[in-house]
């Protein structure tokens, strides 16, 4: 009786999520590289954030926008591109593509949910519940969302 027990135990955990993970989100102090896709638009993006959650985010694709850069600091929004700086418009597409990644990156939930071998932070941005997918050293793997309109996958995440 105690080993079906243990059995119905163990899967009942290993299907459910299991909070405190003991993995803490690496979201600051990081640069990376990512692919976004936003709705059917798709952005190849290099960034990094400093200690404070300040975050520079440069597109590399598509090649009509490679350049642009958005810088997010202090609650303001700066944009560059082109030898051009301007305070940025929430209305620009790609600054949408911008703000997500900031959004989820510098407000990422300390509270990890181990699944399985996966490690995620769930949360809210204005437009979308998110998951961030995190490495077993709470780097950002992945952040999806619901509805299923945004993923980014990161890429050469590294701890400045």
């Amino acid at each position: 009786m105690k080993k079906v027990f243990s059995i119905i135990l163990v899967l009942l955990l290993a299907g459910c999520g299991i909070k405190n993970a003991n993995i803490v989100p690496v979201t600051k102090g990081i640069a990376f590289d990512c692919n976004v896709t936003y709705y059917n638009e798709v952005y190849e993006c290099k960034g990094k954030t400093d200690a404070k959650g300040n975050m520079v985010i440069e597109f590399l694709s598509p090649t009509d926008i490679k350049g642009l850069r958005f810088a997010f600091k202090e609650g303001s929004v700066t944009s560059s591109f082109k030898d051009t700086e301007y305070k940025a418009q929430k209305i620009v597409f790609e600054n949408s593509v911008a703000s997500f990644v900031y959004d989820v990156l510098a407000n990422a939930n300390a509270e990890v949910i181990k699944q399985g071998d996966l490690f995620y932070s769930e949360g809210v941005t204005d437009n979308f519940e998110y998951k961030l997918h995190l490495g077993g050293t709470g780097l950002p793997i992945k952040i999806t969302t619901r509805p299923d309109a945004v993923t980014v996958v990161f890429k050469n995440v590294k701890i400045k």
